[in-house]
């Protein structure tokens, strides 16, 4: 008889205990957690915004004002000029100044690197935002100005992923 009311005390303490873990919501918020969440939830709002505001398969110039225009900004890449063009990057642009590999870094301060499959990548952070933008495009990358469905840079994915430190 007394392992019911045991029993019973027992998942009565589990209800309350995981009640006060919840939290109450008339409860006094200490001041740095509401900075933390209004931080969060700002940076959420951020992330949904540009999400809906993109799609597979649109042009890198399309996707690039969009992202522009809801506050996100390039990454530079320290390394993309030698990336793009190869560890002698200063002597072949010297060589060479109209490749598009050596001037494509200023034009595209968010490009990290292509490969020789014509795929880029590209990589955008947002002020207070713990994530960055990473996509992925496909094509050439000279054409990025291109506009509409046949655009010569197309972007293929993106996602979120921990915000850089350089």
């Amino acid at each position: 008889m007394h392992r019911p009311i045991w029993a019973f005390r027992v998942i009565a303490f589990a209800v309350v205990a995981l009640l006060a873990a919840c939290g109450n919501a008339d409860a006094p918020v200490a001041p740095s957690t509401v900075a933390a969440v209004k931080a969060s939830s700002s940076s959420k709002t951020h992330v949904e915004a540009v999400v809906a505001d993109l799609h597979t398969g649109m042009g890198y110039a399309a996707f690039r004002e969009r992202v522009l225009a809801h506050g996100w900004t390039p990454r530079a890449s320290p390394t993309c000029r030698a990336d793009m063009v190869g560890d002698d990057a200063a002597a072949v642009c010297a060589r060479n100044p109209q490749l598009t590999a050596c001037h494509i870094c200023d034009a595209l301060p968010e490009l990290q690197s292509c490969s020789s499959d014509a795929r880029c990548l590209v990589r955008l952070g947002h002020a207070g935002s713990a994530q960055d933008l990473e996509a992925r495009a496909y094509g050439e990358v000279d054409a990025w100005r291109d506009a509409g469905v046949d655009a010569g840079l197309q972007i293929m994915a993106w996602d979120f992923v921990p915000a850089s430190t350089q």
